[in-house]
C-alpha cells in the first residue's frame, strides 16, 4: 500500500459545521432584510415625492400658474388670483410654508445687513481712533463679521429649498429667538 492510496480519517466538529451554517443562514436573512427595508424605504420616499408633486401642481392650478408662460405673466395672475381666491379652492398649506419662509428669509437679510453695518460703523471708529491694538481686533473682527454675513446670505438663499414644514418653523423659531437675544444684548449696552 502506497502513501497516496492511504485514506486519512478526517474528524468533524458537528457543533462548529452547525454553527458556521447557522451563521451563514443568518447573514444571507440579514442581507434579505436590509435589502427588502431599503425598498420600502425608496418606495415611500417615492409616494411621498408623487403626493408633493400632485400638491404642487394642483396649487399651481389654483393660483393660476402655467409652466408654458413667461414669468411676469404668471407672477401676474398669480398677484391677480390671490386678491380673490376662495376659501374652497385652498387646500394645502404652501401661503403658511411661504409666509414662514418669507419671515426667516427677511430676519437673515436683516442680520446680514446689520453686520455690514456694524463692520462699517468699527471701521469708522477705528480710523478715528487709530491704534495697532485696535486696528488688529477691528480687522479680525470685521473678517468673521463679513464671514458670517456671507454665510447667513448663503442660509437665505437656502430656505428657497426647504419644503419640510417642520424643519422651517424650527428655523423660524431658532432665528427668531436669537434675534432677540441679540436686541437684548445691544440694549443692554446701549442703555449703559
Amino acid at each position: 500500500m502506497s502513501i497516496f492510496n492511504r485514506k486519512q480519517a478526517v474528524e468533524i466538529d458537528y457543533d462548529k459545521l452547525a454553527n458556521a451554517i447557522v451563521k451563514a443562514h443568518n447573514k444571507s436573512n440579514t442581507e434579505t432584510i436590509k435589502s427588502a427595508i431599503i425598498e420600502a424605504q425608496e418606495e415611500i420616499e417615492a409616494k411621498e415625492l408623487e403626493k408633493v408633486k400632485i400638491k404642487t401642481e394642483q396649487w399651481q392650478k389654483t393660483i393660476g400658474y402655467d409652466k408654458n408662460k413667461p414669468e411676469w405673466i404668471n407672477d401676474f395672475k398669480i398677484l391677480l388670483k390671490l386678491f380673490v381666491i376662495k376659501k374652497k379652492e385652498v387646500f394645502t398649506d404652501f401661503a403658511n410654508n411661504a409666509l414662514l419662509k418669507i419671515a426667516t428669509s427677511f430676519l437673515y437679510w436683516l442680520f446680514e445687513h446689520i453686520l455690514y453695518i456694524l463692520c462699517i460703523v468699527i471701521a469708522i471708529a477705528c480710523a478715528f481712533n487709530f491704534s495697532s491694538a485696535f486696528l488688529a481686533i477691528t480687522v479680525i473682527f470685521d473678517i468673521l463679521a463679513i464671514m458670517v454675513a456671507r454665510i447667513i446670505r448663503i442660509a437665505r438663499f437656502e430656505l428657497e429649498n426647504i419644503n419640510d414644514k417642520n424643519y422651517l418653523i424650527s428655523i423660524v423659531s431658532t432665528s427668531a429667538s436669537v434675534f432677540a437675544l441679540v436686541v437684548a444684548i445691544i440694549t443692554v449696552f446701549v442703555n449703559k
